[in-house]
């Protein structure tokens, strides 16, 4: 093909003139910016904010906080923001009122000496304090096809463990299973273990030291992971995690686990929701350098359900046949109302990331006959690992 040299020319010409505009108008954006937008309003004088935090329970904790008020005006404070844990308990029937009048005092006394107030809002974030009342106003996850079966009597249903166990879960098969990693900083104790003859092991890591281990979940299931854990001097950064790494690398769990100096063989529990998840590698031990020793022991890795289910309006329960087919099963007719005590009112806590799932009771009269397989849906809260922090559900009528 035959170039024309005018054509090119021209075009080179409207691409510089067209640069040329634009450059001109990025020089002139930030002058008619700031011209055209209205000023901030300035204060007519300097505001100075102070951050009370208390736990205003007694009366020496209100005349503690009166006397940090008078503190701040006496330099030249302005402003006061309240972080008080009575805000979290307001509604609460179980909240002394006296608590109530406290916290009202100490309020009105910020105001009368001329401090601007500013209240804790609704912590829906950080729910604990505030779900104390009603556990199931938490917000809680999907968990689809937990499998049950009715017993020998009749009388209950037995939960039914799809999971496969971990292999070489107490080390005792050598390096096998666990050391998939390659990483230079673990290995095996024939000295100290909790079990057996042998324990997993990582002494001053100078890099990442993880075993790993890939194992099959079943989506939008509960699963219930706990290993024993020891040191000795230890310092660093020791997690446990579940990691899909077929489904953008998502980590379904994390925790940080508590081994900080030295421990004795403690059991840890955790639960984890597998959401998508069919395939992931479970991942436990030291990202980045460490010092001192950590040892493994006698990991489990199992299906459970029923941990921390929330009953409310909006996170349904249903009970039927694994196959979908046939009408669902009644509750309070063909089963007891299934409900977790730790969420229940008067006091409801979220004490721990795991305990004992709830056991399903079946009354006299039930249509479940011996031996036949149920599947249960429900929604369950998953504490976040460590302080066991939850959030309350934004949904729901009560939560207002």
């Amino acid at each position: 093909m035959k170039r024309n040299p005018g054509a090119a020319r021209r075009n080179l010409l409207l691409a510089a003139a067209a640069a040329l505009v634009l450059f001109g108008f990025a020089l002139a954006l930030p002058f008619f910016y700031q011209t055209s937008r209205p000023p901030f309003p300035r204060p007519d004088k300097l505001q100075l904010w102070y951050w009370q935090h208390s736990n205003l329970v007694s009366d020496e904790a209100v005349a503690s906080a009166d006397a940090l008020i008078d503190r701040a005006v006496g330099f030249g404070y302005t402003g006061v923001a309240f972080w008080d844990n009575g805000f979290n308990r307001l509604g609460d029937p179980l909240w002394p009122a006296v608590n109530v009048r406290r916290l009202r005092d100490v309020l009105g006394y910020a105001v009368r000496r001329g401090l601007t107030v500013m209240a804790l809002g609704a912590p829906f974030g950080y729910s604990n304090a505030a779900l104390i009342p009603d556990g199931n106003l938490v917000e809680s996850q999907r968990v689809v096809g937990s499998r049950f079966r009715v017993d020998a009597t009749g009388r209950r249903l037995n939960f039914v463990n799809s999971l496969a166990p971990l292999r070489n879960a107490g080390f005792e098969n050598g390096k096998t299973d666990w050391f998939g990693t390659h990483d230079a900083g673990i290995g095996l104790s024939e000295d100290v273990y909790h079990n057996g003859k042998h324990s997993g092991l990582i002494i001053d890591a100078a890099g990442n030291s993880r075993f790993r281990q890939e194992i099959k979940l079943t989506p939008w299931r509960q699963y219930h992971l706990a290993l024993w854990v020891r040191s000795q001097g230890f310092r660093g950064p020791a997690n446990v995690e579940v990691v899909d790494w077929w489904h953008r690398n998502l980590v379904i769990f994390y925790a940080e686990l508590p081994v900080t100096g030295a421990r004795e063989w403690t059991k840890l529990d955790y639960s984890f929701n597998s959401r998508e998840t069919t395939s992931a590698y479970l991942y436990f031990g030291v990202w980045g350098k460490s010092s001192g020793v950590i040892w493994f022991d006698d990991l489990t890795l199992e299906e459970t359900a029923l941990v921390y289910v929330a009953r409310r309006p909006g996170s349904p329960l249903k009970v039927y046949r694994p196959e979908n087919s046939g009408p669902v099963y009644q509750e309070g007719k063909d089963y007891q109302y299934i409900y977790d005590p730790v969420l229940s009112p008067p006091r409801a806590a979220f004490r721990d990331n795991y305990h004992a799932p709830v056991t399903v009771i079946l009354p006299p009269g039930t249509s479940l006959h011996r031996g036949e397989s149920v599947s249960i849906d429900y929604y369950a809260a998953f504490p976040i690992p460590g302080d066991n922090q939850v959030g309350m559900c934004l949904t729901t009528e009560g939560v207002f």
